[in-house]
């Protein structure tokens, strides 16, 4: 979006509602609180400086999702087992989190961390979703190389540095 836009487009959406109730004038103020948009840095900060500093901005799923994506892209190149593969686990592992935590974002920032934890075997942290749970001698992971846990201690450190 056009940063020039998304301020027009915020403004237009702040202002007073004038009703007539029963005979009584009466207006109400609304305002923009929040935008759900894809991150785009340069727009954000317009609004925040030509609107209102208090808008918050949020992310939608897709868009995360494809944050998280080029973060582990980009990462990958320094991880030898950050493979296509279990860049696109690890993103379907957050989509997970992300829609089974709407309105949570305690439960979104925990699940979060739980993710690479389980991915490298540290099952403790888990809830009933994961398998490890009912069957830990024979569990494998379904969508992981050969189904084994990932390895190594600095992509763990890094994965759980991760901020979209």
């Amino acid at each position: 979006m056009e940063p020039s836009m998304g301020v027009e487009l915020t403004r237009g959406l702040t202002g007073e509602l004038n009703l007539a109730n029963k005979g009584k004038d009466q207006s109400i103020q609304y305002s923009v609180g929040n935008i759900i948009m894809d991150g785009d840095t340069t727009t954000i900060s317009h609004i925040h400086q030509n609107v209102n500093d208090q808008i918050s901005v949020w992310s939608d799923i897709g868009h995360a999702k494809k944050a998280l994506h080029g973060h582990l892209l980009r990462i990958s190149s320094s991880h030898k087992a950050l493979s296509k593969t279990v860049i696109e686990y690890l993103v379907k592992c957050f989509g997970y989190v992300l829609t089974q935590n709407k309105g949570n974002p305690e439960g979104i920032r925990k699940g979060c961390k739980v993710i690479p934890n389980h991915a490298f075997g540290d099952h403790s942290s888990c809830g009933s979703w994961c398998q490890h749970k009912t069957n830990a001698e024979s569990y494998r992971h379904q969508s992981l190389p050969h189904g084994k846990d990932l390895e190594g201690e600095d992509l763990k450190a890094d994965l759980l540095q991760v901020h979209v």
